[in-house]
């Protein structure tokens, strides 16, 4: 296959130059000179033969070591008398000096392309296996190395007595060589707050995408209409039904003809639409579209906006082309003439500037006969130090992933893409050159190679949502951050003063559960939900409206007191147009040897020098087309819900447990000896846990908020109010988790459901947690759900692990120029990646006449697996299933027609198997079934497999049935809200392909009453002592006493893996009276502060008098208690039910 050059990159922005005879065929002219190359086959992506190479004498290896320790402390060359050994060496032909270096560039003449070892072709672009395997190592993502290490590493093959190992030097030009032969480019931007950054090619990584084989077919460019079914991003309303016309796909291929949007067509039962979008709905493509309406005369149309119809792809009859030209044969006007518009609400018509009537899709033209494709992803925010050490060294950085991969493979490490990043510029002056490119793609589209269809395409990105923390995305969406009065960058909420983003304000240990808020803290912190009346959305154009009445102020003399005015009164401050507003409010402010006249004169000049585009001022942000960052700019669960809810509440949960007797040695050993099987992860350290709780991650409070209810239960401190907020917890974690979801609109009731639930158990706590915005944040989730799709597509753990790969090429980096030297690390890692995947890449080859082969089709990747681990062999009837009196289940599974059918069948046992899902199952673990038309739980007993002669699963490794021991799913648990699980006598051969997951289940170790013993033997350093650990010994009934095994299992619903399949058999939300909980919690508070204050008024809102007079109540209780104290007119001078109920509604 061959195709143009594009000089250095991938692609081009602009169409390849050999494009310009394009026929209606659809295909590339072909160029004699180019070929698009396909560097790897199947078998040289891992080019790991064993090095045959005899070894160094041992006199010369003796040598070598005895030297090796200082050579790496020195980093120097080899000593004289080591070189002197390797020039010995050399002479008899043990190894050789670098090789004789061929250039990398395209200035190869034909005599040295014919003096090539054809061999070498199998490594083409390297020069050959050395050259290759050197190369790669120094561009895995994961093992970055310096130079000096990369110095190391030559010298030792070469000790090794390797042959052809080309040196440092030889490297780094074969390194430049490749990445302009192959690599993507960083560009250098200068930015308007005066920092010089280098962004990577966003063209070029797209088109890269593309031309992909092990990425291509996995890629979506159409939105779907699934129904109530929402698991893609795809799927979403965002997609589907909000993106422009002009950034959506823009064309379908059908009856050999191109149907483009905003075009007018021609459907068989001759009536005339204009299709705004092309969408998917059960495999077949439609089309939302406006009809069009002739006129009276019939000279032209007119388009009825009125109403959006609903056109099918098999229903389309002629393109825009075709219609223009046969349009007399069916006695219509020309698709050419469009009147109007004609909108609803009004007789008026409107004049048609979507397009060029004339000219139709401008991306027809732009296109030549190739396929338009939209190409959103999703774009990534966020800093992180740039060392390894404890010294912050902030660097922002800019990633992305393509929006139109599924769930699965979207947060892979290797789908995600490096753009930028910076220790100076900040991220709005970034976003800049990644819009500055976004906006040159959008108008001129990225040709890219198709390596699915092998032909061109044209493609058109967007952004589909901006991801990041919460501090990020305030900073993006132009929005003063969580510590400002109106604290949501979604809606208007508003409070007096709210925490910091971590939750501490004043004392970093305070926490609510100790009580340490002192009045003054408490009265500076007061619930964030006091004093609203709405939760209007913010909108993009009010925000413009703001911000340029920001800007005109600072023009202005004495304007600096009124922008600082209006960001208290909006929250809206744009860090982009800050840094102008801050020169204009300098030249304004008194200043000596100035006067007024004089400074407003130089004020004047000022504003006349800045550009005439004053939008040029304002953040990048508002640059990008079709993104509102108020909206756009989902909730992230990792911040909001693991380093938010869970923190606090486990920070909490270990402050009040008492230190001075064992309660907290006893959590440690409940934590240690807790189940794990099915969630994951490993099992938990209690010392680390309890110990350092202000010191853990995200990984720590993921599991942590899975089995805290089975572990916090009746310890000293933790209230039962506590403990029904960490179960109402673990039950929105399941819902917040779930990958795929049947029902949209029941799912967003029970989410809903679940987070007031969550919101009443907190308040019940204690309503001081409202002060953290949080929990407000929490409230926009549903929305931004039925936007873009289920809550861990848009989570960041995906990124944020990506960090760690930023931080290792700057560590080794000399760090005199990061942003430039970390761009161009991650663009050869890019190459590489590219290169071993099997990519296309368009380069001039220096010998046309050698053809190099290209595999098109994507690696065999096995979607599901399901092995084992051999143990043993036995006849059926010496089984567990044949000892239980079970029929062999017969031969159906063995998936070949010559299984020898016996009486006496020999099957291999196994102690685990891999599920289809990843899953590890083992022996005694809990899973979910389908038992014929029902969904069970059960505990597994025996893996089989049949060891006939002939079965495909033998020898492939795989598992035919396993043996299930049933068990009733019980209505919920007194305390833990959870089903529980009676294990019956019932046991069923189950083929292994109805195993749906594996789960966790608790022992009910609270009915039990399950004592904390020393019975765990301590293992150090890998060896049994004889010294013992606090463990849980676990209680069980006897078998015959069948009341007593009753319920004797807990199932965990907190679990976060396979959460799709354990909703099916959670409890239901339990509904609690909100009025109800937020009167009781405010008494409550009331009182804890009188009693710190020795109150002893019987006058406040809570004496039997309604009368009181607010006077007679210290005003430092309502301080103290964290809430506001609000006169009101008339008898009832406190209406605190009143004011306590406005600030819950905004949870609700």
């Amino acid at each position: 296959m061959q195709m143009k050059n594009c000089n250095s990159t991938a692609t081009s922005h602009h169409e390849p130059s050999d494009l310009s005879g394009i026929s209606v065929e659809h295909e590339l002219p072909v160029s004699s000179e180019a070929n698009i190359v396909n560097p790897v086959t199947s078998e040289q992506t891992a080019p790991a033969a064993p090095f045959n190479q005899p070894p160094p004498e041992d006199a010369l290896a003796q040598q070598i070591s005895t030297t090796l320790s200082e050579y790496l402390l020195s980093g120097a060359r080899l000593s004289e008398s080591e070189q002197q050994h390797v020039d010995d060496a050399k002479e008899q032909g043990q190894f050789r000096d670098e090789p004789h270096e061929r250039p990398m560039d395209a200035n190869i003449s034909d005599s040295d392309t014919d003096e090539q070892d054809s061999s070498d072709e199998l490594w083409y672009p390297w020069r050959n296996k050395e050259t290759c395997i050197l190369d790669i190592l120094r561009h895995i993502p994961r093992c970055a190395f310096s130079e000096r290490q990369n110095i190391v590493i030559n010298w030792a093959m070469r000790a090794l007595g390797l042959n052809d190992i080309p040196s440092e030097a030889s490297m780094q030009k074969i390194d430049k060589a490749l990445q302009r032969l192959c690599g993507v480019d960083s560009i250098r931007f200068e930015g308007a707050l005066g920092h010089i950054y280098y962004t990577n090619d966003l063209a070029a990584l797209i088109a890269q995408e593309m031309s992909n084989p092990l990425v291509r077919p996995y890629l979506n460019f159409l939105p779907e209409d699934a129904g109530r079914h929402l698991s893609e991003a795809w799927q979403g309303s965002r997609w589907l039904r909000e993106l422009i016309p002009q950034l959506g796909t823009q064309m379908i291929r059908s009856q050999n003809q191109d149907f483009y949007v905003l075009e007018p067509a021609l459907m068989y039962d001759h009536r005339v639409y204009i299709p705004l979008r092309w969408f998917k709905r059960r495999g077949r493509i439609y089309a939302k579209a406006y009809r069009l309406l002739p006129d009276r005369e019939k000279q032209g149309w007119l388009v009825d906006r009125r109403h959006e119809y609903e056109i099918a792809e098999r229903d389309l009859l002629l393109s825009f082309p075709q219609f223009r030209e046969s349009h007399v044969r069916y006695n219509l006007p020309t698709p050419t003439n469009l009147l109007g518009v004609i909108t609803s609400g009004s007789d008026e018509i409107t004049p048609w500037t979507l397009t060029d009537p004339e000219k139709g899709n401008p991306w027809r033209e732009r296109a030549k006969g190739h396929r338009v494709l939209a190409f959103p992803i999703w774009l990534y925010c966020d800093d992180t130090s740039g060392n390894v050490s404890k010294r912050w060294n902030k660097h922002n950085s800019f990633l992305f992933t393509a929006a139109g991969l599924p769930r699965r493979l979207v947060h892979k490490e290797y789908n995600i893409h490096f753009l930028s990043t910076s220790n100076i510029a900040a991220p709005v002056e970034m976003l800049d050159g990644i819009v500055q490119q976004l906006r040159e793609c959008q108008q001129h589209g990225i040709w890219a190679w198709d390596s699915l269809q092998n032909e061109w395409a044209l493609l058109i990105p967007s952004v589909l949502a901006i991801l990041g923390d919460n501090p990020m995305q305030s900073e993006i969406a132009c929005h003063i951050g969580l510590r400002g009065n109106f604290f949501c960058r979604s809606c208007w909420v508003s409070s007096s003063t709210v925490e910091s983003e971590d939750g501490e304000v004043g004392d970093d240990n305070a926490q609510p559960g100790e009580d340490t808020q002192g009045e003054d803290t408490a009265s500076d912190n007061a619930s964030i939900y006091s004093n609203i009346s709405e939760r209007r959305p913010r909108v993009r154009d009010e925000t413009l409206r703001i911000l340029q009445h920001q800007f005109e102020s600072a023009t202005k003399m004495g304007g600096q007191s009124d922008i600082q005015h209006n960001r208290t009164q909006t929250g809206i401050k744009d860090t982009y147009l800050n840094h102008f507003i801050d020169r204009l409010c300098h030249i304004a402010s008194t200043r000596r040897g100035r006067t007024w006249a004089q400074r407003k004169a130089e004020l004047a000049a000022a504003v006349a020098n800045l550009p005439a585009d004053k939008t040029a001022l304002f953040s990048p942000v508002w640059r990008i087309k079709d993104l509102d960052p108020h909206k756009d700019t989902p909730v992230e669960i990792l911040h909001v819900v693991l380093l938010g809810f869970v923190k606090y509440l486990w920070r909490d949960s270990v402050a009040r447990i008492p230190d001075k007797d064992d309660s907290r040695k006893q959590l440690m050993a409940r934590l240690s000896s807790c189940n794990v099987s099915g969630l994951k992860f490993p099992p938990l350290s209690g010392h680390t846990l309890v110990t350092y709780a202000k010191s853990l991650t995200g990984r720590d409070f993921r599991a942590l908020v899975q089995v805290a209810p089975f572990v916090l239960y009746g310890l000293p401190g933790i209230s039962s109010e506590l403990l029904d907020a960490w179960i109402a917890l673990g039950s929105l974690v399941r819902l917040v988790w779930q990958p795929e979801i049947h029902d949209l609109d029941q799912y967003l009731s029970d989410l809903q459901e679940g987070i007031d639930y969550f919101l009443n158990c907190v308040c019940k706590l204690t309503p001081r947690w409202f002060n953290k915005p949080k929990f407000h944040i929490l409230l926009h989730l549903p929305e931004h759900i039925r936007r873009f799709g289920p809550a861990i597509l848009f989570a960041t753990e995906g990124f944020e692990s990506f960090n760690a790969v930023i931080r290792a090429h700057s560590v080794h980096s000399n760090r005199q120029s990061p942003s430039r030297d970390i761009a161009r690390s991650m663009a050869r890692q890019n190459r590489t990646r590219h290169i071993l995947s099997g990519g296309y890449f368009p380069i001039n080859l220096p010998f046309s006449s050698r053809s190099i082969e290209t595999n098109s089709s994507p690696a065999n990747q096995s979607t599901s697996k399901c092995s084992d681990l051999k143990c043993r062999s036995a006849k059926w009837q010496d089984t567990e299933a044949g000892k239980a009196g079970l029929p062999f289940p017969g031969y159906a599974s063995s998936a070949l027609t010559d299984v020898p059918r016996g009486d006496d069948p020999i099957l291999n046992t196994a102690r685990k198997l891999t599920l289809v899902n990843g899953d590890i199952c083992q022996i005694k673990d809990w899973v979910i079934f389908q038992d014929h038309n029902d969904t069970k739980v059960g505990r597994l007993v025996e893996i089989l497999q049949l060891a006939t002669k002939g079965s495909v699963n033998e020898r492939d490794g795989k598992a035919d049935w396993v043996l299930v021991q049933k068990s009733d799913v019980a209505g919920p648990h007194s305390v833990l809200k959870m089903p529980t699980l009676t294990v019956t006598n019932a046991l069923s051969v189950v083929p292994v392909e109805n195993l749906h997951c594996v789960v966790n289940v608790q022992h009910n170790c609270i009915a039990r009453q399950c004592p904390v013993e020393e019975t765990t033997t301590v293992v150090q350093e890998r060896e049994k002592t004889a010294q013992r650990s606090l463990g849980v010994a676990h209680r069980f009934s006897s078998r015959s006493d069948s009341a007593s095994r009753a319920s004797e299992w807990v199932l965990n619903t907190s679990q976060m893996r396979n959460s799709h399949f354990v909703s099916l058999f959670a409890c239901r939300t339990p509904k609690l009276d909100t009025d109800k909980v937020i009167f009781d919690a405010a008494k409550k508070e009331i009182d804890r502060a009188k009693q710190r204050h020795g109150s002893t008024s019987s006058q406040g809102p809570f004496a039997q008098s309604s009368t009181a007079d607010s006077s007679a109540y210290p005003q430092a209780v309502w301080k103290s208690a964290g809430m506001h104290y609000v006169p009101m007119s008339g008898t009832d001078s406190w209406a605190l039910r009143d004011v306590l109920a406005q600030q819950r509604n905004n949870v609700s």
